[in-house]
């Protein structure tokens, strides 16, 4: 019925139709292909580095081992020494949070340019997202710190 009132207006076009959401399916395919790209390599960048804050934290707990040793004598509970040993590395979390938002601003505002219908970048975003790393982070530290201040002091003053 449409094909008939098309040749009726117009002289010798081919009818050619398609339906509106398959079209804007295949715009936007290589977005979706490019963010299950992105959430793979996301999930693989934070286990490698939760494998690098393990190894950093193992690497302070053992260079501390003597120190831990001691203030465990001298009375101090197992969540002071957590509390000490935790603070350098959320330190230096805070200082790759403080970089990486200007950057992750700068990225993702370019980025969404590209889209007919963008969103608005919202601060509340970058805030979730910081909290998650520092629970992440958090989780990653403690059952390494927590673990040595529950250790014997005896042991690490032994040769001593």
């Amino acid at each position: 019925q449409i094909e008939n009132l098309w040749n009726k207006l117009t002289s010798n076009e081919p009818f050619q139709y398609f339906f509106l959401d398959d079209e804007l399916n295949k715009q936007y395919q290589e977005e979706k292909r490019t963010g299950n790209l992105a959430l793979f390599f996301t999930i693989l960048a934070i286990s490698i580095a939760c494998l690098g804050l393990l190894g950093l934290v193992s690497y302070s707990i053992a260079r501390r081992t003597k120190e831990i040793g001691v203030r465990k004598i001298m009375g101090s509970d197992p969540w002071s020494i957590v509390l000490l040993l935790s603070s350098e590395t959320m330190t230096l979390i805070a200082i790759a949070s403080l970089i990486a938002w200007p950057l992750a601003w700068f990225y993702l505002k370019n980025w969404l340019t590209d889209f007919a219908y963008r969103i608005h970048l919202n601060p509340l975003v970058f805030i979730l997202t910081t909290f998650l790393v520092i629970l992440i982070s958090v989780g990653t530290i403690l059952w390494q710190t927590y673990r040595a201040a529950l250790r014997n002091p005896a042991e690490a003053l032994r040769y001593e």
